[in-house]
Formats: structure tokens, C-alpha cells, sequence
């Protein structure tokens, strides 16, 4: 199979959502690869930060109607987080939501590629999120949005989440 980067890419930047993109077909055969495999492949592309990799290999398990677990699709956050693809990361992550998957790492990985991309309001709106549902944020989601709030010259409220933090004996 191969993607049609033209709708999808133009200098960088995202021109659709993944969920809108087109598989095309192409040739060879045999892609009758199983789940455990593509979840295989797509942990290990998340682990090294290839984020092209894993997005083509999630665009392909969705085109196969093979459904990754909430885990590797975690591990796909991780790698648009830590390489700054904070639309990739909120597509999924808004999804997982959808489907009632997303968790913690969920969302600290969505608020972290946010951070990551400079998207620091989008950040502040992940934990607000977290908060107004009732979790418990993680040291993860606490220290995004505190670098968020830092960002933004908001110095002040940084801090008192730094306190909040430490009272909650997340801080080491």
C-alpha cells in the first residue's frame, strides 16, 4: 500500500486529520500481517521515535480493521509527543476518548506533544480537562501543564502547581 503523502503533507504540515487520509493500492501481497506483529512494529518505531513510521503503521492497522490496544496506542502518543506532533497525538487521543480508552498516559503523552509543539494553551486545556473529570493528574501532566503555564508568562500559577504537585508527594 501507499500513502498519498499529497494530501496529507505540504512543508511539514499537516494538511488533513489521519483519518481522513486515502490508502492507495499499490503492490505486492501478502500483508496479512497479524495484530501482535503490527503492535510489535509499531512499539518499536514508537521506542526509537520514528513518528512516520508509526503513523503509516497506524493508518494501516485502521485500513485492515485490525485495532491496536489502548496500550500501543500510547506508545504511538509517545513518539508524536516526544517528536512534537501534537495534531497526530490529539487525532488519537481524541479517538481513544471517544472509544473510552484513553487514560492517564493518554492524556499526559496528548499534553506533552502540545508542550512539545508550543501548543501551550492546547496544553493547559488537556489538564484542565483532566481535572474537570475527576483524575488524579500524574507527575507527567503536572509538570506539562507547569511548563505550559511558565510558557505563557504565567509564572504564578506555575508555581502554585508546583506546590499543589508536592503536596500530592508527586514531586521526588
Amino acid at each position: 500500500r501507499i500513502l498519498n503523502y499529497q494530501n496529507i503533507w505540504k512543508r511539514g504540515e499537516l494538511l488533513s486529520s489521519p483519518s481522513d487520509v486515502i490508502l492507495e493500492s499499490g503492490g505486492g501481497g501478502g500483508e496479512d500481517t497479524s495484530l501482535r506483529e503490527l503492535e510489535s512494529e509499531i512499539a518499536e518505531q514508537a521506542a526509537s521515535l520514528q513518528w512516520l513510521a508509526v503513523f503509516e503503521l497506524m493508518l494501516k492497522a485502521r485500513d485492515t480493521s485490525k485495532q491496536p490496544s489502548a496500550a500501543t496506542k500510547n506508545r504511538a502518543l509517545y513518539a508524536y509527543a516526544k517528536t512534537g506532533k501534537w495534531e497526530l497525538a490529539l487525532v488519537l487521543a481524541t479517538n481513544m476518548q471517544e472509544r473510552g480508552e484513553a487514560d492517564h498516559e493518554t492524556y499526559g503523552c496528548s499534553l506533552a506533544a502540545c508542550d512539545v509543539g508550543g501548543q501551550w494553551e492546547r496544553a493547559l486545556d488537556i489538564f484542565n480537562n483532566v481535572q474537570q473529570m475527576s483524575l488524579r493528574p500524574t507527575a507527567l501532566i503536572y509538570c506539562g501543564a507547569i511548563r505550559s503555564y511558565d510558557m505563557l508568562g504565567k509564572r504564578q500559577k506555575a508555581l502554585e502547581l508546583y506546590s499543589q504537585m508536592g503536596a500530592l508527594s508527586l514531586r521526588k
